[in-house]
């Protein structure tokens, strides 16, 4: 079990048993994180693809890593999503199913046996990645207009935990779903973006078909509500993964 899995099944774990993330968001009042929430950021629904002439995925066959490099290829397909706020940088990609097994296994040829043995590892969550960047700015995104060591670890601690509780998911433009698998990976640094990897039970989701609209509300750096919307039509336009009969 690689390293990915066993920080996904901890945080499903940790999210299931609840609690510090509750109770950090509790202590980290809306005065010290200096929040404010007049704005909001919407993305508007691309419409009918056959209008949009979106191409059909579904029956494209990739082997896992070219599986990997087309869903992190931003203009390859429809799962990017960027938002450009002032000098902030907003990026949202949903990685099915497919992906986190692709990922995890990293190989040119694969079987359905191997395939069948991770997919109950990563069933029943809907995977979502998040990065945030800033323009011409190279240090760790945390430190962006600070001089504070204090206020440093504020943003820390909200991107930690309490962010947790900032991310929903409305389907249909109609309902709401909290969040219930959360990941700040930290950079320290070394790579110029936050990355922050979450999901949604796909029990509360509903129907895979439905439009998700994934919402972020910025209590980091204060730019309100921000949208990212998927028609069903581009959410489960995605190839299959190559199987083939021998385990490479």
């Amino acid at each position: 079990m690689t390293l990915l899995r066993n920080i996904l099944l901890i945080c499903i774990y940790a999210t299931l048993a609840c609690s510090c993330s509750s109770e950090i968001k509790e202590q980290t009042t809306k005065e010290e994180l200096h929040i404010h929430k007049n704005h909001s950021y919407n993305e508007s629904p691309l419409g009918d693809p056959a209008e949009n002439k979106i191409p059909l995925f579904t029956d494209l066959s990739l082997s896992p890593i070219d599986y990997v490099q087309w869903v992190n290829n931003p203009d390859g397909n429809y799962l990017n999503k960027t938002k450009e706020i002032e000098q902030f940088n907003y990026g949202l990609k949903h990685l099915p199913i497919e992906y986190m097994i692709c990922n995890e296994l990293k190989k040119v040829k694969v079987s359905q046996q191997e395939i069948d043995s991770l997919y109950t590892d990563y069933a029943g969550m809907e995977y979502y990645e998040l990065k945030i960047s800033v323009d011409d700015f190279n240090d760790e995104t945390a430190k962006y207009g600070l001089n504070d060591m204090g206020l440093y670890q504020q943003r820390i601690m909200y991107m930690s935990f309490a962010m947790q509780h900032d991310l929903t998911a409305t389907i249909n433009q109609e309902r709401e779903v909290d969040c219930q698998l959360y990941h700040f990976e930290r950079t320290y640094g070394i790579a110029p973006y936050a990355k922050f990897l979450f999901g949604f039970s796909k029990a509360a989701m509903g129907d895979s078909v439905s439009e998700r609209t994934i919402v972020f509300e910025d209590n980091l750096f204060n730019k309100g509500l921000i949208k990212f919307n998927w028609p069903s039509s581009q959410l489960n336009n995605v190839p299959k993964i190559q199987v083939y009969d021998k385990e490479a």
